[in-house]
């Protein structure tokens, strides 16, 4: 398991962009999140207003098949707890 944080390399957005697609929001739903970091294959998101974390792989969105799961993803760290 790689535990190297790669946060220097600069931010990933496509995840983020896949999920809320998937999602079926629109694309410019992305701009109410700030990307944070990236460590151990996963890109971890905030969001702008509510500050909740929203944390995706980096590289494949399989492990959130389903779109119905993403929409609920996303709309959970749109709201503040």
């Amino acid at each position: 398991m790689d535990t190297k944080n790669t946060e220097h390399e600069g931010p990933n957005w496509l995840p983020l962009e896949s999920a809320v697609l998937a999602a079926g929001l629109p694309l410019e739903t992305c701009s109410e999140y700030m990307w944070m970091y990236r460590a151990d294959g996963w890109e971890h998101y905030k969001h702008r207003n509510s500050r909740r974390y929203l944390t995706l792989p980096s590289t494949d969105l399989a492990e959130l098949s389903t779109p119905g799961h993403l929409r609920t993803l996303l709309r959970e760290t749109r709201v503040r707890p």
